[in-house]
């Protein structure tokens, strides 16, 4: 995650900021498998931010889930399943509007296993 963070970082002191979004999901995704769920949701964050500054929005989508399975990562969970749960919602809508159905099929895929997980597994 180290040298993900330095080429990143080398990648934008040349003033690039093209697909910077997608990078940064990349970095959030190994801190979540590398059991950093607060770095991951930084990135998230800064990714989020970029989107909005740059209006790069062909990932935002994922960025959102992503946000949502980072938070339910957590280890202190109440009020972040409902925010998750809401991540999902709004990724959904986002991938909808776009068309983008492989991301939308992630959304509603992450979304059916916090409902299966809560043990609503007819609306999942």
């Amino acid at each position: 995650m180290v040298q993900i963070r330095q080429g990143l970082n080398a990648y934008q002191r040349t003033g690039a900021a093209l697909t910077l979004p997608y990078f940064l999901a990349l970095l959030a995704e190994a801190y979540g498998r590398g059991g950093q769920p607060e770095n991951g949701l930084a990135a998230v964050a800064e990714a989020l931010n970029a989107v909005d500054s740059h209006q790069e929005r062909w990932w935002q989508a994922e960025l959102l889930r992503l946000r949502g399975e980072l938070l339910l990562a957590q280890e202190s969970k109440g009020q972040k399943v409902e925010t998750a749960e809401e991540c999902f919602r709004q990724a959904l809508a986002v991938a909808c509007r776009q068309p983008a159905r492989s991301l939308e099929l992630r959304a509603a895929m992450s979304l059916a296993r916090l409902w299966q997980r809560q043990g609503k597994r007819a609306a999942a």
